[in-house]
């Protein structure tokens, strides 16, 4: 094939995604027939699709990622509130409820991310079991209860106060840990012994 007729099939592949009918003259005929042979080839050679080789979609961890989202936005408006009101662009200003409020939008960002891509991983190994869905539920719990232990002073900076926001801050981190242990092991496993 020439340098020319290698132009026009570039040419021709132009025209293929522009319209359904190969033109009649007899560069461009020619050219079609380089085009329909290649992608006959292209589809005879892809892999017939399986139920083995076709990839589920994790709905838990789509489900879980949009409630921390949601959670995320929520917590990352408080701050944005809060900041508008004390006149505090960036840093904290020695203000402790802005350090609280920051850090507990903070907090869930630096472990949702991770969280989320892990159980993502697994999902998509083990598929949509009650394993996945207690690990995804036991997550969101620990981090709806940290953000609450971190709706007080007396849960972020152990102030004095109720004893519930430190509570509520102890059992978020803890149940986050061992979400966080629990998945990343189970999802080890199945790799190691697979």
């Amino acid at each position: 094939m020439s340098i020319g007729m290698l132009m026009e099939c570039r040419l021709g592949f132009y025209l293929l995604s522009r319209s359904a009918e190969p033109s009649t003259e007899p560069a461009n005929a020619a050219c079609w027939t380089v085009i329909e042979r290649r992608l006959g080839a292209m589809v005879r050679a892809a892999p017939e699709k399986t139920e083995q080789n076709i990839m589920q979609f994790p709905e838990i961890t789509a489900t879980a990622a949009a409630i921390l989202m949601i959670l995320q936005l929520f917590l990352m408006l408080s701050v944005g509130m809060y900041r508008a009101k004390a006149k505090v662009g960036t840093g904290y200003g020695n203000d402790q409820n802005l350090e609280r409020l920051g850090r507990r939008h903070g907090n869930l960002a630096e472990n949702a991310a991770i969280f989320l891509i892990t159980l993502g991983l697994l999902e998509l190994r083990i598929g949509s079991t009650a394993v996945v869905f207690v690990l995804a539920t036991t997550f969101v719990v620990a981090r709806v209860a940290h953000a609450i232990g971190f709706s007080s002073l007396a849960g972020s900076h152990l102030s004095q106060g109720s004893k519930f926001f430190q509570l509520m801050r102890m059992l978020g981190a803890g149940l986050t840990a061992v979400s966080g242990f629990a998945t990343a092991g189970y999802l080890l496993f199945s790799v190691i012994s697979a």
